[in-house]
């Protein structure tokens, strides 16, 4: 078989099309039988739920040692990062604006919390990092956020004054497991007020707990 480079002429492309539906509208108020859609959920299933052998996965690693990705050393010039920018102007992202469920969000934390996340390290993260992570602690924080108006309860500054701000426990978190999601035990407080108190960080070591002090070198 000859070869070369072989360009697609008009007749060629209307040849391989001639096939599809004329009407734009053809498949409108038709619906799939469950045996097709079967079919086509497990064509596209493709490595879902699937993992590659460890050999599977060294083939891969060496078969691309020495390849370049097309973008790797290039850059983008200012012009056509503007061009960009500008053919994006108005444009808002399919979510701007939408909120989740607190029921959305209780299930996507627990499809991905333990050993479901992807991050799972075999249990090493610490109890204290868990709970303040975990979605019943940020609902905790939103709810203290909202009582008080998003202003700090010290110096009266709201978000947009003060920046960021931080819900304080007034029990201390460590003390007072019980209270850690009781809501009049949180205040909101702004950064600077709330290094101020006798119970953030360091703080809270000098002085409830002087014999547990972390030496800083």
């Amino acid at each position: 078989m000859p070869i070369g480079v072989y360009k697609r002429t008009a007749k060629h492309i209307a040849e391989s099309i001639s096939h599809l539906p004329k009407n734009p509208q053809y498949w409108k108020g038709k619906k799939f039988s469950k045996e097709h859609r079967r079919k086509l959920s497990e064509n596209s299933a493709g490595m879902l739920g699937k993992k590659h052998t460890k050999e599977a996965k060294r083939k891969m690693s060496i078969s691309k040692i020495g390849k370049n990705t097309w973008s790797k050393g290039r850059k983008v010039s200012n012009e056509t990062k503007r061009k960009i920018s500008e053919s994006r102007l108005g444009e808002k992202h399919w979510n701007y604006g939408k909120k989740l469920s607190i029921k959305t969000r209780k299930k996507m934390s627990v499809a991905q919390k333990g050993e479901k996340s992807h991050l799972w390290r075999g249990g090493i993260t610490k109890a204290n990092v868990l709970i303040r992570c975990s979605l019943k602690y940020r609902l905790w924080r939103q709810k203290v956020f909202e009582r008080d108006d998003y202003t700090c309860v010290f110096c009266k500054r709201k978000k947009e004054v003060s920046g960021k701000l931080n819900a304080d426990h007034i029990k201390p978190f460590a003390d007072y497991p019980k209270l850690r999601f009781d809501i009049s035990n949180g205040r909101t407080l702004c950064i600077d007020c709330h290094e101020s108190t006798p119970t953030y960080l360091f703080n809270y070591h000098k002085i409830y707990k002087p014999n547990e002090m972390i030496i800083q070198i």
